[in-house]
């Protein structure tokens, strides 16, 4: 079954949204219903998995003892959106459960996203508070000088705000190449998570952190293969994610874009 399934592998899930309504009131494929988020927070709780921070399992790669086995769990938020602040966050504190959020520098305190404020609640009450870039920019679309801007800005923006080191960055749309990774590197980033589909494994020396999305569709039957590393469904996963990347490199990053939004449009207009 390959690397995936290793009992040291841990799932980095990704979120974006989460929003009080019914998934069928849902108008964007990365969020998901408040009732779905809290069934899958208490199915980690009963199943005994322990949420983990990324700084934990970056640190972890140095270390070998059991509480980085198979029940470890990442949880990240990706942009910043005030439903953070008003549902996933008081959830996860009823719980006992932490995750990292990645926040659009730009985009704090603009209609529909979260403040400075909220961020250093959440940061105070076990939250961390990470970078996706100040502008939410395809990096690898970018010019070299560019690219550092995003990165090391957005860095040097939230710890002067927050008083706090910035060692995690998300690239923005999954977008990211070798210029990408030097200019995380030289700017003092620890870890960069991406959206290409995978387990991270604490075992090998990387930086590089694959996730795993969850969409408003998945319902707790998805979420708990995704979870206990069930093969069939992790293999199926991992296909059609390949399948993907290999699209957007034929076709290039914009016009992949362009061809998903109009797909998505039909299909949400029809009702799918």
């Amino acid at each position: 079954m390959g690397f995936l399934l290793e009992k040291t592998s841990v799932p980095v899930l990704m979120y974006h949204q989460i929003l009080d309504e019914a998934p069928s009131q849902l108008s964007n494929p990365y969020q998901v219903a408040l009732a779905s988020f809290v069934e899958q927070l208490h199915f980690l709780k009963q199943n005994g998995n322990a949420t983990v921070s990324l700084d934990d399992l970056l640190s972890s790669r140095t270390l070998h003892h059991s509480m980085f086995a198979a029940k470890r769990v990442a949880l990240t938020f990706d942009d910043g959106y005030i439903d953070n602040y008003l549902y996933a966050y008081p959830a996860l504190r009823q719980l006992g459960m932490t995750a990292t959020f990645f926040v659009i520098i730009n985009k704090i305190a603009s209609p529909g996203f979260m403040t400075w404020e909220h961020l250093r609640e959440m940061q105070a009450q076990g939250m961390s508070i990470q970078s996706h870039t100040l502008n939410h920019c395809a990096l690898a679309t970018l010019s070299t000088q560019a690219i550092m801007v995003e990165v090391e800005g957005a860095r040097q923006r939230l710890e002067n705000a927050l008083q706090k080191k910035v060692e995690a960055i998300s690239f923005p749309h999954g977008s990211y190449d070798g210029r990408v990774l030097r200019a995380v590197q030289a700017s003092g980033y620890r870890a960069c998570c991406t959206s290409d589909f995978g387990y991270y494994n604490p075992k090998r020396a990387t930086t590089r952190m694959p996730r795993i999305i969850v969409r408003k569709h998945h319902g707790l039957e998805y979420f708990s293969s995704i979870v206990c590393r069930r093969g069939s469904q992790v293999l199926r996963l991992r296909a059609g994610a390949a399948a993907r990347r290999a699209l957007m490199r034929t076709l290039g990053f914009r016009l992949y874009q362009s061809l998903y939004e109009q797909v998505y449009r039909r299909n949400h207009a029809i009702g799918l």
